[in-house]
């Protein structure tokens, strides 16, 4: 009888099993099974929504051949483990390492409701990216970072021709995702002040549990919007002169459980004008409050301006509490020496490079869409609340957990 109680939240909301797709997510926190992934992506493909999602980004070349690319997509790097678009940065940069191997995703404008359903949608932001690279105009041209705080707001930018790069952060105040919304009214802004067009990231790089997303229409999306404009102003007055850029990457020193991806560190540093500026991506999901801070500052020696980011990658969230932030589990010492080894070997690989801006959209996007993933959170909690006083009323002990056991799995 609670076994078919239990089936409901799930059943009424989105005709599927409750307990069987209980089961699948809890595998996903232990032995991730091809066929489990299977089954949540086919459900998540179900429920899904068509979009048009944005990808925007930067290809720096040399004389032989493509360098790095950096990539903001408005596509979430979730739900978790390796399902859909978890693991987005490794995702995408398989797609792409015929071009180069050097591909840091960033975390762009994006919530959990653009989630991409399955990992096949994740295979579109490779397509798109190649073929935006394989048409794109370079130029020698890039102006000198500036950073422009506003009330609680900063947001570093950049030039690249008449393109600006705008990387946002409320650190040292935590936050969560940006929405799409407030990433787009950026970009908007970014054009009325006289850019071309602007990549916006969300450099996701401070957080405590609890902390809820910046949506817009609220205070903290008004201050991103003005504190972008300004710094898109401030860019696009910087003077411009040809570019040394520098990649490098700290793999192998963590494990997700760590709070580490696969990618592990990459480092972008960009030399303009005699001025270093420092672009530094952890494969991870956000930062423990401070750490950004210190990170700067451990740079500071090395490189003019620095941020340094998060990807959000969701590969590492292996609790159900969903709270793996870099700082969290590997110690502070670490992450500042590998980081500042990477911008080390970035720095050391320094070399002129022109450069090429490139935006488009993706259509017939397969997302979880508005809602949906709140309401997917709110069926499952609605299960769980059904089978825990089951278990408490009728067993207790090992009795209960292994019945929790026959149940789910």
């Amino acid at each position: 009888a609670y076994t078919e109680i239990a089936k409901r939240p799930l059943l009424r909301s989105f005709g599927a099993d409750g307990l069987k797709l209980l089961r699948s997510t809890l595998d996903q926190y232990g032995e991730q099974e091809e066929a489990g992934i299977a089954e949540l992506e086919t459900f998540f493909d179900s429920i899904s929504v068509r979009a048009r999602v944005r990808v925007a980004g930067l290809a720096f070349r040399r004389a032989k051949g493509l360098k790095a690319i950096l990539i903001a997509p408005a596509v979430h790097p979730g739900p978790m483990g390796f399902v859909s678009g978890s693991d987005l940065p490794s995702k995408i940069a398989r797609g792409l390492t015929d071009l180069t191997p050097n591909v840091l995703v960033a975390h762009g404008p994006t919530t959990h409701d653009e989630n991409p359903a399955t990992t096949a949608e994740v295979k579109k932001v490779s397509e798109a990216v190649r073929e935006m690279v394989g048409a794109a105009a370079f130029g020698p041209k890039v102006g000198s970072a500036c950073r422009v705080t506003y009330a609680r707001a900063s947001a570093l930018a950049q030039a690249f021709g008449d393109v600006v790069l705008i990387v946002a952060s409320f650190a040292p105040n935590p936050t969560d995702d940006i929405d799409s919304a407030t990433g787009h009214a950026a970009v908007q802004e970014a054009r009325l002040a006289g850019a071309r067009d602007a990549i916006f990231v969300d450099a996701h790089n401070c957080h405590e549990p609890g902390v809820g997303l910046t949506l817009f229409g609220s205070e903290r999306s008004h201050e991103i919007i003005q504190a972008a404009k300004a710094a898109t102003q401030a860019a696009l007055k910087a003077p411009k002169a040809g570019a040394r850029v520098g990649y490098a990457a700290r793999r192998g020193f963590a494990t997700p459980d760590q709070g580490i991806g696969a990618r592990g560190i990459e480092a972008l540093v960009i030399e303009t004008g005699g001025v270093r500026t420092a672009y530094v991506l952890f494969d991870g999901n956000n930062m423990v409050p401070g750490i950004r801070d210190e990170i700067r500052l451990r740079l500071a020696g090395l490189v003019q301006e620095s941020e340094a980011m998060t990807s959000d990658n969701h590969s590492v969230n292996l609790s159900m509490d969903g709270f793996n932030a870099v700082g969290a589990a590997l110690d502070q010492q670490t992450i500042l020496a590998q980081a500042e080894r990477a911008v080390r070997e970035a720095i050391a690989n320094l070399e002129e490079t022109e450069v090429a801006a490139f935006a488009t959209e993706i259509a017939n996007f397969r997302i979880f869409g508005p809602q949906s993933a709140s309401r997917l959170t709110t069926s499952i909690n609605s299960t769980m609340a059904v089978l825990r006083p089951a278990l408490y009323v009728t067993l207790s002990g090992a009795i209960a957990l292994g019945a929790l056991v026959i149940v789910l799995f």
